[in-house]
């Protein structure tokens, strides 16, 4: 029997904060991970990091991401203009990475 990752952080990350409602909450998805950023624990944001992180580079091919997103019952990309999940995940990632103080 084949383990299948369960990506449990990055999956309540999206079903909180980008639920269907998530244009009601904030004028894009970047403000949406901004408030993410500014309310939750830094423990809890690696986490998610790290989730998205590794369901990437599980499913290297656009058409696999979309089906175990499928199969999770999770829609990533929420922009209107259909940009591909892999680069919004990728976007996330990078987004959520730690902030190196500016010198």
């Amino acid at each position: 029997m084949s383990h299948v990752p369960s990506y449990d952080q990055l999956r309540e990350f999206l079903l909180s904060y980008f639920h269907p409602d998530w244009d009601l909450d904030a004028a894009d998805p970047d403000a949406v991970i901004d408030e993410f950023l500014a309310v939750e624990a830094l423990e809890r944001v690696g986490d998610v990091r790290r989730d998205a992180q590794r369901l990437l580079e599980d499913t290297p091919d656009e058409s696999a991401l979309q089906a175990v997103l499928l199969e999770s019952g999770l829609s990533v990309s929420p922009h209107s203009d259909e940009l591909a999940q892999q680069t919004w995940l990728q976007h996330v990632v990078v987004r959520l990475a730690p902030q190196r103080p500016a010198r």
